[in-house]
């Protein structure tokens, strides 16, 4: 007993020294202590697309119908989806939010981080077709932020954004939250502005943990055609001086060359991830700019890859059939400059289905399909094939684009909704697949892989067998695939490690090499890493691709050899110098420091940590454990 009290008393003195040395972090000035300097967004001089109308009047006119062009502007009485002055009570929470127009513009009231209320300048929007964000600029630095709801167009009030939802609770997140929308969650530079104003350019100061934005030197706000044509100021320029043939724009999303250009210039958007470059343009190797995330847990997922929450249409596009055999693009059922909306990419989606189909289908109705031939359908393959996805509390949706065939299994093991439901609300799911089993309905390949991952998730000691037949299954898609070698990492053993090795080695997809680089980091024993493990992260740290020789950089700070050190390093710090907000890069940079021996760089990354995440828990314990082993070296300050 008196040996585990002075442990206890050691751990109190160091846990009080390290407190302090955190406090003594060099955090200088707060963004909240910055002098106001950000000005509300001053219109620039001439509109990309208003450049672009005069030879491509048709594809401006529908691109000034589409998502995109709403996708940010200034906040105006014509561009606000609500009625200016207005007050709407927001679903869930205790108190009303209130928009005016006032001297200088327009005007929002709702909570601040003290409680209290507050007036809070409404610069810019965000959407207006069906649902609509707002972004204010707190004072006194005028850093951008997103208020913590939206206005539904459907149920004319406002209703709450993601954070209640993230946060698990049933009310809007409190004032001194971590998640109260003062914080870096709800930060318009860090969360946002990639796709709702993608040639607006950051500009964050690490030291201060101080935003700064120019808005003024943007092109253009919203989503213009340099998003996916890149900059075409040359093209407008000699054009307006009358060129005959004036030099293409820098990209031309059309496939080309395959199909990849239109969906990478799309999925610069409509994909959940991570941002691992500091700027895009359009026809650049997308996996130099991007990591997808996959399915191995969170619960954003469901274990076959259909999402759960609010999650872009890549992942699921990546999965679905109708891309890996029939080569099926964004184009075929959007139209980028405006489709007029869901309506209008519905009516596309049917004409796309009948473009492989069309043999069998074209002009008829379901009663023609083989398996359906009792159900009636105004001829659209979507309500089975393409279902309605629901997100937000029911307020948002999107559609499935696996385009999966309805397997109620998913619903007896998982829970998982499935679109004969829609119908057959009052049928179990056994009876729904006794039905498909007469039928004929084959057993699917996507039932066992999201099997395995469902295992994976669960940790369950049998799941490597099947995690391992996925990664090495030649035609599984590439976000399952990539899922197995995440799940992979979390069974350390010597088979393991070969497995993800291999993969690392192959010429797999970028997004599997990039999950079996993450999986190895684990793979070790008290000894050191398993055999074949630092051999294949030092081949992955040289790959073409910089996702994979990121994580691969990852993993060998965590465990290589110090001769692996520098270069890893210097991985993370080109990504932390053009993406500087980039907090899981710093920790990752700290640590980094401090297997190199350098205390003096790996206090200071700490410190723009915290100044990143000043309020998050775990933050703190992690710089708390930095500053408990420099003490317990003898090194300290």
């Amino acid at each position: 007993m008196q040996g585990r009290g002075a442990r206890l008393v050691v751990g109190a003195a160091v846990a009080t020294a390290a407190a302090a040395a955190i406090l003594a972090l060099p955090r200088t000035r707060s963004a909240a202590q910055e002098p106001a300097k950000a000005a509300a967004p001053a219109p620039p001089a001439t509109p990309e697309p208003e450049r672009c109308v005069a030879c491509h009047r048709k594809e401006v006119e529908r691109w000034r119908t589409s998502g995109h062009a709403h996708a940010l502007r200034r906040a105006t009485r014509e561009t606000l989806l609500i009625p200016v002055p207005s007050a709407s009570e927001v679903s869930s929470w205790p108190h009303r939010v209130e928009v005016s127009e006032k001297a200088g513009g327009l005007s929002v009231r709702c909570l601040d981080s003290d409680g209290q209320w507050g007036d809070y300048p409404l610069p810019l929007v965000m959407g207006g077709l069906e649902r609509q964000r707002y972004v204010t600029l707190l004072p006194p630095d005028g850093r951008p932020q997103s208020l913590p709801f939206e206005y539904s167009k459907r149920l004319s009030r406002f209703i709450p954004f993601w954070a209640p939802i993230a946060a698990g609770a049933s009310l809007p997140v409190p004032p001194g939250d971590p998640l109260f929308w003062h914080g870096r969650q709800e930060n318009f530079m860090a969360a946002c502005y990639r796709c709702h104003s993608p040639r607006t350019r950051l500009d964050y100061d690490a030291d201060r943990g101080a935003y700064r934005v120019d808005w003024g030197a943007a092109a253009d706000l919203g989503v213009t055609c340099a998003a996916c044509h890149g900059d075409s100021s040359g093209h407008a320029a000699a054009a307006e001086k009358g060129a005959a043939e004036p030099p293409p724009p820098p990209h031309d999303p059309r496939p080309v060359r395959g199909h990849e250009p239109e969906i990478e210039a799309c999925s610069q958007c409509h994909v959940t991830g991570e941002w691992i470059s500091g700027s895009y343009e359009a026809g650049e190797p997308f996996y130099d700019a991007f990591m997808p995330i996959v399915f191995d847990g969170g619960g954003q997922f469901w274990p076959d890859g259909r999402f759960r929450e609010e999650a872009y249409s890549y992942i699921a596009h990546e999965m679905s059939r109708c891309s890996i055999e029939g080569h099926m693009r964004c184009g075929d059922c959007h139209d980028s400059h405006g489709d007029g909306g869901p309506e209008g990419s519905r009516t596309l989606s049917q004409a796309a289905c009948l473009r492989c189909h069309g043999e069998k289908f074209r002009g008829k109705t379901c009663r023609a399909h083989p398996a359906l031939p009792r159900h009636e359908s105004p001829g659209s393959c979507l309500p089975c094939h393409m279902p309605d996805l629901s997100f937000a509390h029911g307020h948002g949706k999107l559609t499935d684009h696996r385009v999966p065939v309805p397997d109620p299994t998913m619903t007896r093991l998982f829970g998982e909704p499935n679109a004969c439901q829609v119908c057959h609300r009052d049928k179990a799911p056994e009876w729904m697949e006794e039905a498909l089993g007469k039928w004929g309905a084959p057993d699917r390949p996507s039932r066992a892989r999201a099997l395995a991952i469902a295992a994976g998730q669960r940790g369950e000691a049998g799941a490597t067998e099947g995690l391992r037949a996925l990664l090495a299954e030649k035609h599984a898609p590439w976000p399952q695939a990539a899922t197995a070698a995440r799940l992979l990492g979390r069974f350390p053993t010597p088979l393991t490690a070969q497995a993800l090795a291999d993969s690392l080695r192959g010429g797999s997809h970028p997004m599997v090499r990039t999950a079996s680089a993450f999986g190895l980091a684990t793979q070790r024993d008290p000894v050191g890493p398993f055999p074949g493990v630092l051999d294949a992260l030092r081949r992955g740290a040289k790959d073409r691709l910089r996702v994979v020789r990121l994580m691969a950089a990852a993993s060998l700070i965590v465990l290589g050899d110090p001769a692996d050190l520098p270069g890893a390093t210097a991985e993370v710090q080109r990504v932390v110098a053009e993406i500087p907000d980039y907090v899981d890069m710093r920790k990752l940079l700290a640590h980094a420091y401090e297997r190199g021996g350098d205390e003096v760089k790996a206090r200071r990354e700490w410190g723009r940590v915290l100044n990143l995440l000043p309020r998050d828990l775990s933050a703190v314990e992690l710089a708390v454990a930095f500053e408990e082993r420099s003490l317990f070296s003898g090194r300290g300050r």
